[in-house]
């Protein structure tokens, strides 16, 4: 462990407020609290473009959400399976995004943009049929079912058309054509 050095700074009210009640595993006092949210930041700043780092910070930051929502559903006899799965996505396409070849400041390829969007597509569709699987339930998994089944519906009616636009454009056999 490295040698501690006291330091003084001076603070706000407010911050000071806001540190007394932010809740940090594992600290009680406002140098415990202080050390382990520089721990975290240099932890966030120097893994910054690692998948891993980036996907346990925000799974650690989407948690928290989930925590809270859990504990309401309980209180309610609720349950969306539709948030649980989105919450459980959404930290791999946002670590997948920010930690990919693709940085702005480093003027990304078009290879590298097109190895993103594949990827993101993946992603994305990988949810939708997570998501679209959930019709199948005779009670299905969300807080509002009917607008659940209406969402479905309008979703399905898109697929039918894009099947029938690129029946449409496929070139049509001539009879009496040879193999």
């Amino acid at each position: 462990m490295s040698k501690m050095i006291p330091l003084s700074a001076r603070i706000s009210e407010d911050d000071l407020e806001f540190l007394s009640q932010l809740e940090v595993e594992g600290c009680t006092t406002p140098s415990e609290k202080i050390r382990a949210l520089v721990a975290e930041s240099r932890t966030r700043y120097l893994g910054g473009f690692e998948y891993k780092t980036r996907l346990k910070a925000y799974q650690e930051d989407l948690g928290k959400l989930g925590i809270a929502i859990r504990e309401i559903e309980n209180e309610n006899n609720i349950h969306s399976e539709i948030l649980t799965t989105v919450l459980n996505w959404l930290p791999d396409l946002m670590a997948y995004i920010v930690t990919s070849e693709c940085r702005l400041e480093e003027s990304p390829s078009e290879a590298e943009l097109i190895k993103l969007e594949k990827a993101v597509v993946g992603r994305v569709f990988g949810l939708a049929q997570s998501v679209a699987q959930m019709g199948f339930s005779p009670d299905i998994p969300s807080y509002d079912a009917m607008a659940f089944k209406k969402k479905l519906q309008d979703l399905a009616e898109i697929f039918q058309l894009l099947g029938r636009l690129d029946a449409m454009q496929k070139p049509q056999s001539t009879k009496g054509s040879s193999s």
